[in-house]
């Protein structure tokens, strides 16, 4: 069984199937749920923007 550990909250997650994989990153449900109800302009929004960015940026550099 694969274990899998979110990118966010760092939490092991042994159960794919509560979880997502976006650009070779894990993210557990709790945390998907955070960044889908977040409202756009609060503090929570630009931390969660910067963190998808930094992502980008890792999984470009990755496949170079």
């Amino acid at each position: 069984m694969d274990l899998f550990v979110c990118e966010i909250c760092n939490k092991e997650n042994i159960d794919k199937s509560c979880s997502i994989s976006i650009l070779d990153v894990h993210i557990c449900n709790l945390c998907l749920e955070s960044i889908v109800e977040t409202q756009i302009g609060t503090l929570k929004y630009g931390y969660y923007k910067m963190l998808i960015k930094k992502m980008w940026g890792d999984y470009i550099i990755a496949k170079c």
